[in-house]
């Protein structure tokens, strides 16, 4: 007896025989090719990130970054509020006008009291 027990013979000769060079090449050569395609399928999805990202940021669509990198004036509403006080004039004065420059009076009034409420 060659194989010893019987059912060790059957297993064997049972098992796949060694895969020759030629097989051995294609094979890595088909794997080969999966990368490469996955490789070009990431380059192309890169590429079209950045340049997404090239136009969010050509369009303003990051507000925070915007406004960090060109901090645009602001006035605070106190000073805002002493300004329209100046311009304003006395109740006195105000009367002696007509109606229209009186309802311009009110309105900046309105917004003096508007600008008092957001300071609250």
């Amino acid at each position: 007896m060659l194989g010893g027990v019987d059912g060790e013979g059957a297993a064997a000769s049972e098992t796949a025989p060694e895969p020759t060079l030629d097989e051995v090449i294609a094979s890595l050569e088909e794997i080969l090719g999966q990368f490469e395609e996955a490789i070009v399928a990431l380059t192309s999805k890169l590429e079209k990130f950045e340049s997404s990202e090239k136009t969010q940021k050509g369009s303003g669509a990051s507000i925070t970054e915007s406004l960090l990198k060109n901090p645009k004036p602001m006035v605070p509403v106190e000073d805002v509020a002493k300004m329209i006080r100046n311009v304003l004039p006395s109740p006195m004065v105000e009367r002696s006008w007509g109606l229209g420059p009186q309802r311009m009076c009110q309105e900046l009034r309105s917004v003096l009291l508007k600008l008092n409420g957001k300071v609250q």
